[in-house]
């Protein structure tokens, strides 16, 4: 993600907060990402988070659709997102990247969002030694391309550097995948 990508979570989390409708604070009771999930999902069904690059295409067809309630099972609890340009670095936790969505989704103005992946045959699969042994890394070099429609704006942000870090989180006998690091080092 660029420093427009951040530039687009920032405005349009200030423009929602601008209109009146973001609240901002513990227990505002307006957003509780452990209460209130949005809307019921429709009929569609997503990929099962059953390695990292169905997740990853998970969180893509998320926003795509505006669903803070996938969203909310892509991420780990200990989620940290990084956003690193030049002049600054901005952090995300789960919680803001569900509210985000939650927000978009609710918005009446906001009539389209897409995030569009290269093609996951360019997707840099690894496991680093500095990161738990269970963790997996997925690099997409120039790879994401972000599409917020608010009213008569369109923003657009595309041409970082991503890697999303992955890993397994087991309840039974199920093993899902869920995104614990993303990190946008933008580079011009």
């Amino acid at each position: 993600m660029s420093p427009i990508t951040s530039r687009i979570r920032s405005v349009v989390l200030r423009t929602l907060l601008i209109s009146g409708l973001l609240a901002v604070g513990i227990g505002c009771g307006i957003f509780d990402p452990d209460t209130d999930d949005g809307d019921p999902p429709d009929d569609f069904q997503y990929p099962p988070l059953d390695s990292p690059q169905h997740t990853l295409t998970n969180l893509k067809l998320a926003w795509d659709k505006r669903d803070s309630t996938r969203a909310k099972q892509i991420y780990a609890s200990d989620y940290r997102g990084t956003a690193i340009t030049p002049e600054s670095t901005v952090f995300f936790s789960k919680d803001q990247e569900v509210e985000l969505l939650w927000q978009l989704g609710k918005d009446p103005e906001v009539t389209w969002t897409e995030m569009v992946l290269n093609p996951e045959s360019t997707w840099v699969v690894e496991q680093f030694p500095s990161d738990p042994a269970d963790w997996r890394t997925i690099r997409l070099l120039k790879g994401v391309k972000l599409e917020v429609t608010k009213g008569l704006t369109t923003y657009r942000a595309q041409n970082s550097d991503i890697e999303y870090k992955f890993k397994p989180d087991t309840i039974g006998t199920t093993i899902s995948w869920r995104i614990v690091r993303w990190q946008e080092n933008y580079t011009p």
